[in-house]
């Protein structure tokens, strides 16, 4: 690999075995991370550390070993990158890129993907987010992309948004949802820029055509960026008002129901008063379980009936519900208390 001249110390001449610490760093004993993770820490005080950690990563087979030494190297360039010359950046990224080239395993993909969205976080450079978006690895990009986003200016989004669109698309097309969650996050980045009907139409069918297949989803990360997603469609009316009784019977069946209702915080004022009311018994039901299983509710569990509160003009039927939440069950009761 290129070399990086000129900042190699004293550190680095004692030749750390690096393997040997990232491996008790993985161990299972508490006193061996600790102190394998404070040698490794104090290893990449160096700046020319980058260049065993990236040997090591050249030389390695196994998967899991190479994704935690792209993390050290990740954390070097945090420290350090402003201190390489830019020949010696530009060395490092060309390396970075010939990585990304080479590299089938999607958890090297990702983590590639990281090392890059560091090095834009600090440089900005708006050359190295065109060359991201030209690699032929859709996984790679659309990750960089969520990764990137918030350090990325609306202008670069909106320059490139027909490629993003397409990119997004591609992860909808994906076998077993296994890139949805990344297209979910997309196209919310996305509907900050532009709600246009000719791009969503194809994606409000993609939703409605997943709905039946949400208690197939094995993975609840998937299953709330779904859930995250519909409630925007709907937020933004792309997806009309009167399809939610739909997701709402599905909804009452999901496994993360408790964490997916919260999204529809936002969208009570668009609710039909029959629909506000079937929503909001299945929060209550929500939160009876959570006095069954944990005997508390936490304090952010609380939105919907807060909002129902002060975005619409329902507070007398929160009441009224309350009320006959303290003529039920001990579970009614204590839920009444918390709402009261």
């Amino acid at each position: 690999m290129n070399k990086i001249h000129g900042l190699v110390k004293s550190q680095m001449n004692s030749n750390p075995d690096i393997p040997l610490l990232l491996q008790m760093s993985l161990s299972q004993d508490n006193k061996d991370i600790e102190n394998a993770t404070t040698a490794l820490m104090q290893i990449i005080e160096d700046p020319a550390s980058i260049q065993l950690f990236m040997q090591f990563f050249e030389n390695e087979t196994n998967p899991n070993i190479q994704k935690n030494y792209l993390i050290y190297i990740g954390k070097i360039l945090l420290k350090h990158w402003t201190n390489y010359s830019q020949e010696q950046q530009n060395n490092l990224i060309i390396k970075f890129y010939q990585y990304v080239n080479n590299s089938e395993d999607p958890s090297i993909i990702h983590s590639l993907a990281n090392i890059f969205s560091i090095i834009f976080s600090i440089s900005k450079q708006i050359d190295i987010a065109n060359a991201v978006l030209s690699s032929n690895n859709n996984d790679f990009k659309s990750h960089w992309f969520i990764s990137s986003r918030s350090d990325l200016p609306d202008e670069f989004v909106s320059n490139n948004l027909e490629q993003l669109i397409q990119l997004a698309q591609w992860g909808l097309s994906q076998p077993n949802f296994s890139h949805f969650s990344v297209s979910a996050k997309m196209f919310l980045d996305i509907l900050q820029i532009t709600q246009s009907p000719e791009i969503f139409n194809p994606v409000c069918q993609y939703i409605m055509e997943m709905l039946p297949n949400e208690p197939q989803i094995i993975d609840d990360e998937t299953k709330n960026n779904y859930w995250a997603l519909v409630d925007e469609l709907f937020h933004l009316k792309i997806l009309p008002i009167d399809l939610f009784s739909q997701f709402l019977a599905v909804l009452s069946k999901s496994s993360i129901v408790s964490q997916a209702i919260t999204w529809f915080s936002d969208i009570l004022p668009l609710l039909p008063r029959e629909l506000l009311i079937t929503l909001i018994n299945l929060d209550i039901e929500v939160l009876k379980d959570m006095i069954k299983i944990d005997l508390t509710i936490p304090e952010d569990s609380f939105e919907i009936i807060y909002n129902t509160i002060t975005e619409t003009s329902e507070r007398q039927l929160v009441l009224d519900l309350i009320k006959t939440l303290m003529r039920g069950d001990e579970y009614s009761q204590c839920t009444g208390l918390y709402l009261f």
